[in-house]
């Protein structure tokens, strides 16, 4: 089945070579010209690989990588302008005016990634597709929340990840005054991955400011 590519640029029709070069290799495209084109377009038909043009654009491209990244596990290459800065959450920028044959060899090894949906640390082995998480080899399942805080801790293994930025991460708020939800959630991960929940060598506490993942 040929790989799904979602093209996300505001001026309609800007993407034409693109689109052009998309067809040529074989791939599956789809075009999203707003935020909220995107944010629904990968919702409900994922997409192997996003290619955001920041270039030209009528909406916020560093926010919306960000927010791209936060929601979703899809790769990013970003198109952005030559002096414009590159997006921390790309997986890879490239300047404009696009060379076509860069744009090729990024998006070929970004593909060729198997399987990009798996996330390895350690001994642990994330599926954000079948939301399992194993362990010594024993996979267990994961409620949606539980996945999402587990691959935020992934993306940044042996760094404190305070409260707040697990808040924003996951549940994509703000608000600190009550972070119970958060500790129950951590209580229920350490459930699947500790081999002793209540003595936890994995997913430990900072106390008073996180939690660290040491896998």
């Amino acid at each position: 089945m040929p790989e799904k590519i979602l093209l996300i640029e505001s001026v309609r029709g800007g993407g034409d070579g693109l689109a052009g070069l998309l067809d040529d290799k074989g791939y599956t495209l789809a075009q999203a010209h707003s935020s909220k084109q995107a944010l629904e377009h990968i919702r409900d038909d994922r997409p192997d690989l996003i290619i955001l043009d920041t270039t030209a654009t009528r909406f916020n491209g560093p926010r919306l990588c960000s927010a791209l990244y936060q929601r979703f596990d899809v790769p990013i290459i970003a198109i952005v302008g030559r002096k414009g800065p590159e997006l921390e959450h790309a997986d890879e920028n490239i300047n404009a005016p696009i060379s076509l044959r860069r744009l090729s060899a990024a998006i070929r090894r970004i593909l060729k990634v198997k399987q990009p949906w798996i996330m390895r640390q350690g001994e642990l082995v994330l599926d954000l597709k079948k939301r399992t998480v194993a362990h010594g080899g024993r996979a267990r399942k994961l409620r949606p929340m539980e996945a999402r805080l587990l691959r935020t801790f992934m993306r940044r293994p042996g760094e404190l990840i305070t409260r707040a930025e697990l808040m924003k991460a996951v549940w994509d708020t703000d608000f600190t005054g009550d972070t119970r939800t958060l500790d129950v959630h951590v209580r229920w991960v350490r459930e699947r991955i500790e081999e002793d929940p209540s003595d936890p060598r994995l997913l430990v506490t900072v106390r008073g400011q996180g939690y660290r993942l040491e896998a």
